[in-house]
C-alpha cells in the first residue's frame, strides 16, 4: 500500500469510529444482532464492514452490519475460508459455523494442527453451544 492509500484508510476508520458507527445503529434503530438476531443494548454491538475498507469497502450503510461480540467473533473465524462469503454465512444458523468449518477442513485434507486451530477458536464459545444443546434436549 502507498502511503496515500494508508492516510486514506486511517482516514476511513476514524470518520467510522466517531460517527458512523453511532448513526448506523441510531438511524436503523437497531438494537439486535443481525445475525442471530438477539437483542443487545447500542453500546454492546459491534458494527462490521461486510467488504473491509481495505479491500475497497465503504463506510456506507449498504455496507455494515451490527453484530454482536460473539456472532463478530465467529465471522473473523471463519473468514479465511475461501468458499465461504460473508453472505452464505449469514445463511449459517448462529454458532453452527464450527460444524461448517470442520466439514470444510476434512474434506480439504487439511492436518490436525489447522483443525486445532480452529477448533480452538470455537471452544470460546462452547459454553454457549453447550446451553443451547441443553434446551433442545429438553424440548
Amino acid at each position: 500500500r502507498s502511503m496515500k492509500g494508508v492516510l486514506i484508510m486511517s482516514s476511513l476508520r476514524r470518520e467510522f469510529e466517531s460517527k458512523i458507527r453511532k448513526s448506523y445503529l441510531n438511524e436503523n434503530n437497531i438494537c439486535w444482532c443481525e445475525k442471530c438476531k438477539k437483542h443487545k443494548s447500542k453500546s454492546s454491538l459491534d458494527v462490521h464492514h461486510i467488504i473491509p475498507l481495505g479491500d475497497g469497502g465503504t463506510n456506507g450503510f449498504d455496507n455494515l452490519i451490527a453484530l454482536c461480540k460473539r456472532c463478530h467473533d465467529e465471522w473473523h473465524s471463519v473468514e479465511g475460508i475461501k468458499s465461504l462469503s460473508f453472505k452464505e454465512w449469514l445463511d449459517i444458523p448462529p454458532y453452527y459455523a464450527i460444524v461448517y468449518t470442520l466439514k470444510f477442513l476434512d474434506n480439504q485434507g487439511h492436518d490436525d494442527k489447522i483443525t486445532y486451530k480452529w477448533v480452538k477458536e470455537f471452544f470460546r464459545m462452547g459454553h454457549d453451544m453447550y446451553k443451547i444443546s441443553q434446551k433442545i434436549e429438553k424440548k
